[in-house]
């Protein structure tokens, strides 16, 4: 574990998280990790004393639009599969609503609220998509910067 800051990214998650040991604990975890830096780059990003440091030119905004950009297929197939897993819950007899607890919706809505959830979970994987071209855009765009001659 001493080695752990300067492992490679994907040596951290295979160790973190092994990919022939799938578990409803490492996907939590994994979205976790997800959501805590997603928060430390709008931190470092947001403050104009680490700013400098965490963004110190325009080339180093462009490599984080295109770390991100590269990113974006494996996040829209995510949803992917978030969708198609949560549409094959549509016919379980098991599952229910909270509306339905509540009075609020006719008994076998759940399906109808499954397959909604499922329709928008793929919506947000062309969203993903659609931001993928946009920060290829952003990031190839900064790569013209040239601080040295001032261009």
């Amino acid at each position: 574990m001493a080695n752990v800051k300067t492992m490679p990214a994907a040596d951290l998650i295979a160790h973190l998280h092994p990919h022939d040991q799938p578990s409803r604990e490492h996907t939590l975890a994994a979205v976790a990790q997800i959501r805590e830096l997603a928060r430390y780059l709008a931190t470092v990003t947001d403050h104009p004393q680490d700013v400098s440091k965490a963004l110190p030119a325009p080339n180093v905004v462009s490599d984080v639009c295109l770390i991100l950009r590269d990113a974006m297929p494996n996040l829209a197939e995510l949803f992917q599969a978030l969708g198609a897993r949560t549409e094959q819950f549509a016919d379980s007899p098991r599952l229910y609503s909270y509306a339905e607890d509540d009075g609020d919706a006719p008994p076998g809505s759940a399906a109808h609220y499954v397959t909604q959830a499922a329709t928008k979970l793929l919506a947000v994987a062309s969203t993903v998509n659609t931001l993928r071209t946009t920060l290829d855009t952003a990031g190839e765009a900064g790569t013209m910067f040239n601080l040295r001659t001032g261009a």
